[in-house]
């Protein structure tokens, strides 16, 4: 999950990155006279398209690794077997999370639909 979380905020940093360039070289263009040469040569029936700063290059991202022609996997995370019997959840449910209400509706004395206790 915080493989995906980090490749998630990556793609949208490289998206704002990306934007926030376009933005700033359009700017630029601006301010230079760019877009004035290109609206004033501009006719009512002038059919060509207006032309904008290029996209920064893509990043570069590395070919799996290989070995014997077949992709190198990374191990996985190894869980441990846990201890916790159902009686030791039940007792610790009972304990700790009933007197704090969990599993029920905030406003009423109903159990709440998501709760599967």
């Amino acid at each position: 999950v915080q493989k995906s979380k980090a490749a998630d905020e990556k793609r949208r940093s490289l998206a704002q990155r990306a934007r926030d360039d376009y933005r700033r070289l359009s700017l630029q263009g601006i301010h230079r006279g760019k877009h004035a040469d290109i609206s004033k040569g501009a006719t009512v029936g002038d059919r060509r398209p207006l032309q904008y700063p290029p996209l920064p290059p893509k990043p570069k991202i590395p070919p799996p690794a290989t070995a014997n022609g077949r992709a190198i996997r990374k191990e996985g995370v190894q869980r441990t077997i846990s201890n916790s019997t159902e009686e030791s959840i039940i007792k610790w449910f009972k304990e700790e999370q009933f007197p704090l209400r969990a599993g029920y509706l905030k406003t009423t004395d109903t159990i709440a639909p998501w709760f599967h206790g």
